[in-house]
């Protein structure tokens, strides 16, 4: 049995606002980490103020292994990086990277 695996083709943006903070989510696909990380410091660039920038991203490698990394950024251990990564393996996504941009509110 083959597991079904999916890609995206266009980087999406979204905002919202929970309990004092608001979040920009960002996806983008990529096909290595270098592109990954291009893509989280340009979302970083962006937004130089903002007080967390954390991501995941699930990229196949050339000999099939999917490579998972995923970094909460100063919020407390597993509570930001692994729940943003959670989704990408839950929908079979590869080769896709996602940032979220937290600023809090005063």
């Amino acid at each position: 049995m083959t597991t079904d695996i999916f890609t995206i083709n266009q980087a999406k943006q979204v905002e919202f606002d929970i309990k004092k903070s608001r979040f920009i989510g960002a996806i983008y696909p990529c096909s290595n980490e270098n592109e990954a990380l291009q893509h989280l410091r340009r979302l970083a660039s962006e937004h130089p103020n903002a007080n967390h920038l954390a991501f995941a991203w699930r990229i196949r490698q050339q000999d099939g292994f999917i490579n998972e990394r995923c970094h909460d950024a100063g919020e407390p251990s597993g509570t930001a990086g692994r729940p943003i990564l959670a989704p990408l393996e839950g929908d079979s996504l590869i080769n896709t990277v996602v940032g979220v941009v937290r600023y809090l509110e005063a």
